[in-house]
């Protein structure tokens, strides 16, 4: 079964891309509940369309974009009637260079990283070629599981059919049988008898208690005995309940309810003081002056945090940093910035200053290495500024800086494919000099993309630009104040995306 969400087509023309980008980006909201996949289908539709544009456009008259929902994945196709060129083939050659965009230099491999499943067909008795990218949907159910043992058949059954109405229930009569399922399933709550043959309940939840990941499971303990020492052994074992039989149906599952809700409520807690105390770690952020220049940051996140990350080192003779944006700017996105942190400050102390595409080159082949770096797209940018204004500056697919002159704002020249796509990716460096009263600015591309579409990006892109220059002879303070107050106003000071702004200005 498969349903069409929406069709938009678009004339070969790289102004259409947002454009088309928006629409997808405003019906993918609607159907696909996981934020990450609906990042990974704005991905992959921008590159392949620039891509064919780029490539293809002289020969193409249309592109159309399709959304469809199938019974287990999302599809999002692409065709057009130009000529040719299977990415299948070339991505499986590692060769994302081949096609490579001139804007942000991401080739095309990084679509075939990006989908679960891709396919191409070529034009053929008057079809398009059509580009097939799926998603799969997560198999998950959002109700709790429960494991329930108990050695009396009867009284198992009749628990079950007490919680199955609210609960996914996993019934056994054995404990040793309850820990292969605490193996196979994750588990949200267990009720046990405490008297059983072979392993009892006080036995099964010591065994709890002594392995990590299982320590802290909710416990409920389910007994026929009134025996008030046996219930002090079993509350010294750090149980939630105790419940006597014979039991009710509305006592049981009110006790699994509050139990179930206290220990959300104190996870809740823990992970809030852990994401907190992550935040203000990853915050991004600079020294006021050093090394003769002098720098101001803005930052604005969607409430999560933790996407966007910059990491700094005085290297004495200069200074440089990486500004790295991390995809989605959910808890992963921050979870994700802060494994890359670990590996970009170490890069910082043993890769020597000069070229900052060394460090590029390093960090690509640690993220294509590594399983869980592997497992994130993101973009980067690193710079080496000296006191006599020479700054070098290299980039991975991220958005390119701005050099701010006093006859205007130029974006810098340089690009790079995402790291992390080839083990041996290479990158270049780019090198200006900036004279004193001129100014730097990098950013990530939620400064422009938290605009709500392709209109309101262009001009809130060109009114951040326009500020910039306007206030080149005002103080740094100043300048970086106006554009945060611009960029609030627009996106009401909760943008769809983490977003980043620093300038340097030579002393």
């Amino acid at each position: 079964m498969c349903h069409l969400i929406i069709e938009a087509s678009i004339p070969p023309v790289l102004g259409q891309v947002r454009e088309l980008r928006a629409l997808l980006k405003k019906a993918s909201e609607r159907v696909i509940t996981s934020g990450e996949v609906r990042n990974r289908t704005l991905l992959c539709l921008s590159e392949w369309v620039t891509n064919i544009i780029e490539h293809n456009g002289d020969a193409t008259s249309a592109i159309t974009m399709r959304l469809l929902q199938e019974t287990t994945a999302w599809r999002l196709e692409i065709s057009d009637d130009g000529n040719t060129w299977d990415p299948v083939r070339t991505s499986m050659s590692r060769n994302p260079v081949e096609f490579s965009l001139d804007e942000n230099g991401r080739g095309i491999g990084l679509i075939n990283s990006q989908c679960d499943r891709i396919s191409y067909e070529n034009s053929k008795d008057g079809e398009p070629n059509r580009l097939v990218m799926c998603w799969n949907k997560p198999d998950v159910t959002n109700l709790p599981t429960l494991l329930v043992i108990d050695d009396d058949e009867t009284l198992l059954r009749l628990y079950t059919s007490y919680l199955e109405e609210e609960f996914n229930v996993i019934a056994v009569t054995e404990a040793d049988h309850a820990m292969g399922q605490l193996h196979e399933h994750k588990v949200d709550l267990v009720l046990s008898d405490i008297r059983m043959p072979g392993m009892n309940g006080l036995q099964l939840r010591e065994v709890l208690n002594a392995r990590a990941g299982t320590d802290t499971l909710p416990f409920i303990f389910l007994t026929g005995d009134r025996d008030d020492e046996l219930k002090a052994r079993a509350l010294d074992l750090g149980i939630d309940d105790y419940l006597t039989k014979p039991i009710d149906k509305s006592n049981l599952v009110s006790t699994v309810r509050r139990v179930l809700g206290r220990s959300r409520q104190v996870y809740g807690r823990l992970t809030q003081r852990i994401d907190q105390s992550i935040s203000a770690s990853l915050a991004p952020e600079l020294p006021a002056e050093t090394n003769g220049w002098r720098f101001r940051v803005m930052n604005r996140h969607t409430g999560s945090g933790g996407g966007d990350l910059l990491l700094s080192r005085n290297e004495g003779e200069s200074f440089r940093f990486m500004l790295v944006d991390i995809m989605g700017h959910d808890d992963s996105a921050k979870f994700f910035a802060h494994a890359h942190a670990g590996y970009i400050r170490g890069l910082l102390n043993i890769i020597p200053p000069g070229d900052p595409a060394l460090l590029m080159e390093q960090l690509s082949a640690n993220a294509a290495q590594d399983r869980l770096l592997s497992m994130s797209t993101m973009t980067c940018c690193a710079a080496i500024l000296r006191p006599d204004g020479i700054c070098r500056v290299a980039s991975a697919g991220h958005p390119r800086p701005w050099h701010v002159r006093f006859d205007g704002t130029e974006s810098i020249e340089i690009g790079g494919i995402l790291p992390g796509l080839l083990e041996d990716a290479r990158y270049e460096s780019r090198q200006i000099r900036v004279v004193r009263g001129e100014r730097i600015v990098f950013y990530t591309d939620g400064i422009v993309e938290s605009a709500p579409d392709n209109e309101a990006r262009s001009a809130l892109e060109q009114q951040i630009r326009n500020i910039l220059w306007q206030t080149l002879d005002e103080t740094i303070d100043h300048s970086i104040r106006e554009v945060t107050e611009l960029f609030d106003q627009r996106t009401g000071g909760l943008p769809p995306d983490d977003a980043t702004l620093i300038i340097a200005e030579l002393l």
